[in-house]
């Protein structure tokens, strides 16, 4: 077994180096062969983020569900990992004018950051946080009366009103009353709510369990029934509230659940399996370069485990993405990324920091050249869905979860507007 090249710190130099501040900032335009050379900060592992191609995605949507009904951008999760605060500061210059956080800590981030849309915390507060809602004009979720009574006190105590959605059950079994056991008994407490001091109820939503799927149509048709008639009764009480439900499959496939407003994430991003004649575009795309080339022989083992076995003289790669960076340890084995615009397989077990491709079929391929995990490449297209077929997995989770140590690079125009 041969080792045709080693990554050593040679490899990169070139013959009359730049100081290193200045090197670190220009890759080598004779290692970059598929991918464009573009001046990152970052030489290893890099993720791009296309802000012409979410706003895109934002109008596309507007213009689907029309003027009106109102687009809320659920950006929780540091926007699927793509970077809530440039994002949010694309969103809002797009017209934005409704998001969706997780936690009053990702809403707060925000409102420190300038962003002035309207805020809706998908999740619970704890009561003592209610002065910090009303502070920074952030709308709460509702759950129950027993809940509601500790906002209304915390409310009170500081003399001022939070602004509220009512979150109710419709089969879910997560946050919420649950309408469909007992309609009538939801309503009254509904208004019981509604007469809180310190509490203004201005909207209601709820959540679908598999409106993605098909084979769930008739559940997913049974939770729009039992919204309905909850909005339906409370409008005939008196109260009418901004209705939403749809998130992001169902604003697709269920045009008659978008009421007045969507809240759409994953659509956002560009992950649409639905299709429903919608095109979007992916919003990142991420890339890493070729630290180290080895020749191995057949029956010579890869990686922990030797789970790999070269059946044939085999070209390896190793590039800088291992799990802790976002990918599944059970894609070993199993996923492909793209060289030089070529499908090349990931072999033995996913370590930690790095993985190992097979590129013997891509020899011309050098130390430093760009590989990309998912994303473009020379006209060839790799989805995120389809690293995510080799795992039980989807593709929002794999955005989702791109390590932090993976720099965001944020693109208009083809140029670097942002790093996160």
């Amino acid at each position: 077994m041969n080792s045709k090249r080693s990554c050593a710190p040679s490899s990169w130099s070139d013959p009359d180096p730049k100081p290193p501040a200045e090197q670190a900032l220009v890759p080598r335009a004779d290692t970059v062969r598929s991918v464009t050379p573009m001046k990152y900060e970052h030489d290893r592992t890099w993720a791009e983020i296309s802000l012409d191609n979410l706003d895109y995605n934002y109008r596309t949507l507007s213009d689907l569900v029309g003027p009106g009904c109102t687009v809320m951008a659920v950006i929780k999760g540091n926007f699927y990992g793509n970077g809530a605060i440039t994002a949010a500061r694309s969103l809002e210059e797009a017209g934005c004018r409704w998001m969706g956080l997780a936690t009053i800590e990702e809403a707060m981030e925000l409102r420190e950051k300038g962003i002035t849309a309207e805020m809706l915390l998908l999740g619970p507060i704890c009561p003592e946080h209610t002065k910090i809602a009303i502070d920074n004009n952030l709308t709460i979720p509702m759950l129950d009366y027993a809940y509601a009574r500790e906002i209304s006190k915390a409310a009170r105590s500081v003399g001022k009103t939070v602004r509220a959605h009512m979150k109710v059950d419709t089969g879910m079994c997560r946050y919420g009353m649950m309408v469909s056991k007992n309609l009538a008994q939801c309503v009254d407490e509904t208004m019981q709510i509604a007469a809180l001091p310190g509490i203004e109820l201005t909207g209601v939503f709820t959540h679908f369990a598999s409106g993605g799927d098909p084979a769930e149509d008739a559940f997913t048709m049974g939770q729009l029934a039992n919204y309905r008639a909850y909005a339906e009764a409370l409008e005939a009480r008196g109260l009418k509230l901004l209705r939403h439900c749809a998130n992001s499959p169902v604003s697709l496939r269920f045009p008659e659940a978008r009421y007045d407003m969507v809240r759409v994430g994953t659509l956002l991003c560009g992950f649409n399996p639905f299709g429903c004649g919608v095109e979007l575009k992916p919003v990142m795309q991420v890339r890493a370069r070729i630290l180290s080339i080895k020749q191995l022989d057949p029956g010579d083992t890869i990686g922990y485990n030797r789970l790999f076995t070269c059946e044939r003289p085999t070209i390896v790669a190793i590039i800088p993405f291992g799990f802790v960076d976002g990918i599944h340890r059970s894609a070993s084995n199993r996923a492909q990324m793209l060289l030089h615009g070529k499908r090349v397989t990931l072999v033995g077990k996913i370590c930690m920091d790095l993985c190992f491709l097979d590129i013997t079929d891509v020899p011309e391929a050098k130390i430093g050249d760009v590989v990309t995990i998912f994303g473009e490449d020379s006209g060839v297209f790799l989805s995120p869905y389809e690293i995510t077929a080799s795992y039980p997995g989807s593709a929002p989770e794999l955005s989702a979860v791109i390590g932090t140590r993976v720099p965001r690079f944020y693109l208009r125009g083809g140029k670097i507007v942002a790093r996160d």
